[in-house]
């Protein structure tokens, strides 16, 4: 909506404060109170941090605005904004709190506050949904509000934010930074996604509680499908980006894969009671400080006694994403699945991960997990119905690139082996034929003399090649009713 009103504001994120107050631009040394005084005209209204404390006459048809916070504050979210403004002011009822005055400066025009006013009414539902998600807003003292501006979007400014709309998933996502951002800001904007993918991710929290799941899936889904546009892209910032600021808020990897990462962990941890309390003791913990992505780590390994090293090798730091191809047989009661995982991003070829399943038949359907711990993988299921489909990750918690899904074939060969060409290791798929049938394996070079040989009942057989030259070789696989050769390459 276009109201044909002027209006100033600040916008200082990520290195811009200085340019209109002296500041020391350290993200680890937050001010501790904030004492700001704007003179404007009388017809206006200024609208800042923490409570406004007085409003003086001045000579010259001019008022002063007197604001005070006394939280904690980080250098980029003191701010500023001034028009004619209307004082529109509600409150939200958080449990085991008082009430928190919800301020908004809205344009003082005819049919401005009509058009925003159920869009500025929601946001007291979520601080009372966020209040319990998360731990009480943690400027509870003071207040949360929102000054109308023409920004494009909103900027988390602390305890008021600057806002161009009032659209639902932006008040929840400002909001939400209240908590990740401002109460605990990124140490460093290598780790940004402290402040936008958990912001990010409150969207999908407010979603599911407070309208419905399928809109909530809906969000997940547009998330992944933005984050798949950056195949060779990281959530962790590298150095040499640290001062791009393109790069630190790339909208697909930043807040949309930073948000999705977090629905990962919590489908990884699969216990929601527990995923929440995780993220209320890791705010209490950096209260009114500053966090990396390996201090929200940490507190996840301190409360669920995992190790997440290899998750946020893959998925913070890492690149890209897997891709799942299935190929799956049903012998008697038994339902085989075999897993290629392929990854986007030669600089991480895999990602180890929990996988659920959805497996139908003519009578409903039922959902399996496993774990990928490697790029091929065998799963046995005790599966006695007839199978008419199998879905990957049937929920879509976890970001990834829809692969095949094949019913085995009887025509296919003994074995494949995966790759070929092949580096240090390949692995030999066995047709599901031969399923815990006892293997001889037999490798010889390319002029036939064999250089070893071993047994197995393995449909999935991981092979060592360090202790093998660069060159062509020949594997032969021999069973009780048959043999098959096969080459491949070794660089």
């Amino acid at each position: 909506a276009n109201w044909n009103k002027y209006v100033t504001w600040t916008l200082s994120e990520s290195f811009h404060a200085f340019e209109w107050w002296p500041c020391k631009q350290v993200l680890s040394d937050k001010i501790d109170s904030t004492h700001i005084y704007l003179t404007c005209d009388s017809n206006c209204k200024a609208g800042s941090n923490g409570l406004l404390k007085r409003t003086i006459n001045l000579p010259y048809n001019k008022k002063r605005y007197e604001w005070k916070s006394h939280y904690p504050i980080n250098y980029y979210l003191i701010s500023f904004a001034v028009s004619e403004y209307h004082d529109y002011s509600i409150y939200a009822y958080p449990e085991n709190g008082d009430s928190v005055l919800i301020q908004n400066f809205i344009y003082n025009t005819n049919g401005c506050l009509p058009y925003y006013k159920p869009g500025i009414d929601n946001t007291a539902e979520l601080i009372e949904l966020f209040s319990e998600k998360f731990g009480l807003y943690p400027f509870a003292n003071e207040k949360y509000g929102h000054c109308l501006t023409e920004l494009g979007g909103g900027m988390e400014h602390q305890t008021m934010t600057t806002i161009g709309n009032f659209s639902y998933l932006l008040v929840a996502h400002e909001l939400g930074h209240m908590w990740f951002g401002d109460y605990v800001t990124c140490a460093s904007w290598q780790d940004i996604w402290i402040n936008e993918g958990f912001a990010s991710y409150t969207e999908y929290v407010a979603l599911e509680n407070l309208v419905s799941l399928q809109d909530a899936k809906g969000l997940m889904s547009y998330a992944h499908s933005l984050a798949l546009e950056e195949p060779q892209g990281s959530v962790y910032i590298p150095f040499d980006d640290a001062f791009d600021e393109s790069r630190i808020f790339n909208y697909a990897l930043s807040y949309e894969k930073g948000s999705a990462i977090l629905h990962m962990i919590r489908h990884e941890i699969n216990n929601d009671e527990l995923f929440f309390s995780i993220i209320r003791d890791y705010l209490q913990q950096f209260a009114d400080s500053v966090a990396t992505g390996d201090d929200f780590k940490n507190t996840l390994e301190l409360k669920t006694g995992d190790d997440f090293d290899p998750f946020f090798n893959q998925w913070y730091y890492g690149k890209g994403f897997p891709r799942f191809d299935i190929e799956y047989a049903q012998l008697s009661d038994t339902l085989i699945l075999l897993v290629n995982e392929s990854t986007s991003s030669a600089e991480t070829p895999l990602f180890q991960v929990h996988v659920d399943y959805k497996i139908t038949y003519p009578q409903g359907d039922t959902t399996v997990r496993f774990y990928q711990s490697k790029n091929v993988e065998t799963f046995n299921i005790a599966f006695n119905k007839e199978i008419t489909g199998i879905e990957v990750d049937p929920d879509n918690w976890m970001l990834n690139e829809p692969g095949s899904i094949k019913k085995y074939n009887n025509n296919q060969p003994v074995f494949k082996i995966i790759p070929n060409p092949a580096n240090e290791e390949l692995t030999l798929n066995f047709n599901f034929s031969l399923n815990n049938e006892e293997k001889q394996i037999e490798f010889f070079d390319i002029n036939g003399q064999l250089l070893y040989t071993f047994k197995t009942r393995k449909n999935t057989v991981p092979i060592n090649l360090s202790s093998l030259k660069n060159g062509m070789y020949i594997i032969k696989s021999k069973t009780q009713d048959n043999s098959y050769t096969q080459k491949f390459i070794k660089q």
